[in-house]
């Protein structure tokens, strides 16, 4: 892949860590995310790495550190950043979804890391 791409669309919603699960049981039925044989999560010794969302822990400085990965490892590819979302509990009342504050901050916390 390195050097053969004309740009890249990046979706990004979130960062996890990765940690190495000895003895992994490859399941019946494989995916994405059991491919690589590790187990996801949003914690680091025991503390989450960023703010409690929905299903999900936002951690923006996670945003910047995929950037300058594939900055630094992949010739500055034309990036194009194609999905950053946000989610919520979805138990907000009408005029709190209206406001939308939770999406504004995640985003604005997003460009500003």
């Amino acid at each position: 892949v390195k050097g053969s791409l004309d740009f890249l669309g990046l979706n990004y919603y979130f960062t996890q860590y990765a940690t190495n699960t000895p003895n992994f049981t490859i399941p019946t039925q494989p995916s994405s995310l059991t491919d690589p044989q590790v187990t996801f999560g949003f914690y680091r010794n025991g503390i989450p790495i960023g703010v409690q969302v929905a299903n999900f822990v936002y951690y923006p400085p996670g945003f910047r550190m995929i950037l300058n990965y594939i900055k630094d490892n992949y010739k500055n590819p034309l990036t194009f950043i194609t999905e950053q979302g946000s989610a919520d509990f979805g138990n907000v009342t009408l005029a709190v979804a209206l406001a939308d504050n939770g999406r504004i901050q995640n985003h604005c916390s997003h460009l500003s890391c």
